[in-house]
């Protein structure tokens, strides 16, 4: 996490449509923080599906909670977009519960 993340917005929101996906990891390491500076992304159409597969992507490193509530506040602009909510907040839920299996200790069998 050496980018500040500021510097990644911008270049990510100056990005064509093509290669914004390239900051996808890079912002999503900014965690809960990351999540906190795109929500307003998910209201700009032209932003919306970064934001949305980032955002997932901060949940996925230990953001969930944050990145979970910021979609589910979302109002996507088309049916593709809230399928892209959905998805994303499935693989958020088996993010957290997989977390929490592997946190269990094992029963002997």
């Amino acid at each position: 996490m050496n980018e500040p993340l500021e510097a990644l917005l911008r270049a990510a929101s100056e990005a064509d449509g093509t290669n914004r996906i390239e900051y996808r990891d890079r912002i999503a390491a900014h965690g809960a923080e990351a999540v906190r500076r795109l929500e307003p992304w998910l209201r700009d159409r032209r932003l919306e599906r970064f934001a949305i597969v980032t955002i997932a992507a901060a949940g996925a490193c230990g953001a969930t909670a944050e990145a979970r509530a910021a979609l589910r506040r979302a109002q996507p602009s088309d049916p593709s977009a809230a399928k892209a909510i959905a998805d994303a907040l499935a693989k958020l839920v088996g993010t957290r519960e997989a977390k929490a299996s592997n946190s269990r200790p094992r029963q002997p069998s």
